[in-house]
């Protein structure tokens, strides 16, 4: 009896599939590998988990949430809150750690566990991004090139985050566990490059959703690190690769569902040329000019082709719609800005997109206003919060350039827009307070000594905010704005609040030149200052001359880690030649320091005269 039972069985040879589906893999039951979901599991009424994430497979057509495959189980995050319905939800688990961790050493553990509580909860910003909650999680499983590429990411993330204690002089042992890091986090990337590079497989079209979503990560990882050259060039990289992909797709047939804002998110290549998309509306923002031909081509949509509905069902609609709004107006905004240094007359497709794309904001402004209560009732956590209020700031910001696109270099117009530059102002300490609550809650860390700038990937406060600075001459504004800059350590992926705070500073005293020094005492502002009051009391103070404003401005970091960059400024020149005088001067960030005076105190957003948070305060322009 004891031989019979020593005697191990030993299992017949066989060759193991590769191409099988996970649940059958998880049963380790041969798969017949049938499309879209296999046999085996389908008699049985299994759910088919597919092939990966590569397979083309078709969209369920219910809400039913499918489970994917996670490094661990207690390494992936629940979803947020505010993930809308549909395929890519993760509900149920599998963990298969032997398919990913038993090759990592300690270190690539513990980054991979930052990357799942705070990587993925802090980067993605206020909304919700399917890229960074749900893709990435998934392809990190299946493809080892993405898995290094977010360990580079969560180990500079980390060394960021550690950055932000409140410490005194480093000493050689911290210095010497920085470098380490650093040497670390260099390795993961260069192991990411190597995989890519040697990844063999047949099929292109997974090549090319591999190496995007790399290069998404490693755009973030340029940003974070404050790279942002070479972040642009892989964001410009990016998008070649997604019109090949999209033309392969073109020459597979593949179906292309009709453009509905009501739908979410469910496809790998439609999250792949979203996140690239809020890369180049950054860019645009910030005004790199090749973002915008970028968003003139490959934006999803457009909104000729965008149905705006009734109402929104949730965050994640009226910010998908939202973005393509603002891509197309910062394409509006370039066109008329290249006939304008030109000298040419706006054509007329010029002119009736910019009347569609009011027709198109006025659409949105309206849906989301029977929206908004309904959004905020779903908003269970902060985030959604402060998302249903910055989506407002935007609406402000970008209804200005719209409707200023078509000013022929005239800057005086934008004098008509001071209760829209109020309303964002205004907005925008609604929003601080919000934040400051949480980051009351939470303890922030920068109650002493000098802290660096919270870090996000997504746009946030910085672009209106920004945005105010240089377009508002009203001067007790303008200042109140670059306060609010250089008062507010926030890096929203190529934008560092205190950087730009000091080009919109440099800019105002070129424009002014001294023109408002007899008011110098009246016009000087606080970051938490009420404009509303001032707007009254001293409408007396003359507006700056048209010669003095500056049409364009370019703010070019040749290296932002020396501290090297230039400005490039053009206004209309003052004579009856016309023409443009361009201005070229060198912008040295190295030797920026933070003066006391910045440290940001949210206490003095609690005085009697702030602004409220209710939803009705501010301009009608808010609403």
């Amino acid at each position: 009896m004891n031989a019979l039972m020593s005697k191990k069985k030993v299992r017949a040879s066989h060759t193991k599939s590769k191409t099988g589906c996970r649940t059958c893999k998880i049963r380790r039951v041969k798969c017949d590998e049938s499309r879209p979901g296999c046999k085996n599991c389908c008699s049985t009424g299994r759910k088919c988990d597919g092939y990966g994430i590569w397979a083309t497979i078709s969209v369920p057509t219910t809400k039913e949430h499918v489970p994917v495959v996670s490094v661990v189980q207690d390494v992936i995050p629940q979803p947020r809150s505010d993930s809308p319905p549909g395929r890519f939800n993760m509900t149920v688990l599998v963990s298969l750690p032997s398919l990913v961790t038993a090759k990592l050493n300690n270190e690539e553990l513990a980054c991979l566990d930052f990357f799942r509580s705070t990587t993925i909860v802090k980067l993605p910003g206020v909304f919700y991004s399917h890229f960074w909650q749900e893709l990435v999680l998934q392809a990190s499983v299946a493809e080892p090139a993405v898995l290094h590429a977010v360990i580079a990411l969560a180990s500079a993330h980390r060394i960021e985050e550690e950055s932000l204690r409140p410490r005194g002089v480093v000493s050689s042992s911290d210095q010497t566990e920085l470098t380490r890091r650093e040497v670390f986090t260099i390795q993961e990337y260069s192991k990411a490059i190597n995989l890519l590079q040697n990844r063999k497989t047949e099929d292109r079209t997974a090549s090319l959703r591999v190496v995007l979503i790399t290069c998404v990560l490693f755009v973030t990882l340029d940003l974070l690190r404050g790279e942002y050259g070479n972040a642009m060039t892989h964001t410009q990289s990016g998008w070649k690769l997604m019109k090949e992909l999209q033309s392969d797709n073109e020459t597979k047939s593949c179906p292309q569902p009709e453009v509905d804002m009501s739908s979410d998110c469910t496809s790998v290549d439609e999250s792949l040329s979203e996140s690239l998309a809020c890369l180049s509306v950054q860019s645009a923002l910030f005004g790199c000019k090749t973002a915008t031909s970028h968003l003139e081509i490959s934006q999803p949509t457009s909104l000729f082709d965008m149905k705006i509905p009734a109402k929104f069902r949730n965050m994640s609609e009226a910010r998908r719609s939202f973005n393509i709004l603002l891509g197309d107006v910062l394409v509006l905004t370039q066109k008329c800005r290249s006939h304008d240094f030109r000298g040419t007359p706006y054509p007329s497709e010029i002119v009736s997109r910019q009347v569609c794309l009011q027709s198109a904001i006025a659409s949105w402004k309206m849906a989301y206003s029977r929206s908004r209560d309904h959004i905020s009732r779903q908003s269970t956590n902060e985030h959604n919060v402060l998302g249903v209020y910055l989506l407002r700031v935007f609406l402000s910001m970008t209804s200005i350039m719209a409707e200023t696109a078509l000013c022929h270099g005239r800057q005086a117009l934008f004098d008509d827009y001071t209760s829209h530059f109020t309303s964002i102002i205004t907005q925008t300490l609604q929003l601080l307070k919000r934040v400051a609550h949480q980051k009351m809650e939470m303890k922030a860390r920068f109650d002493d000594g000098e802290r660096a700038a919270d870090f996000i990937a997504d746009v946030g406060l910085l672009p209106f905010t920004y945005y105010t600075a240089l377009k508002c001459r009203v001067p007790w504004i303008r200042r109140q704005a670059i306060a609010l800059l250089l008062t507010t350590p926030i890096r929203e992926g190529m934008w560092d609040s205190f950087i730009m705070g000091n080009v919109a500073r440099q800019i105002m005293t070129a424009e002014e030149d001294g023109f408002f020094d007899s008011w110098a005492d009246e016009i000087e502002a606080g970051p938490f200052d009420s404009p509303v009051e001032r707007n009254e009391r001293l409408k007396h103070i003359p507006t700056l001359p048209e010669s003095s404003r500056f049409y364009d401005v370019e703010l070019e970091m040749f290296d932002p880690l020396k501290g090297a960059g230039k400005l490039m400024l053009r206004r209309r020149k003052d004579d009856v030649e016309g023409g443009w005088e361009e201005i070229a001067c060198p912008f040295d960030f190295s030797g920026l320091k933070k003066s006391a005076s910045s440290k940001l105190d949210y206490s003095l957003l609690f005085s009697d005269g702030s602004p409220g948070l209710s939803s009705g305060s501010g301009s009608s322009a808010a609403s």
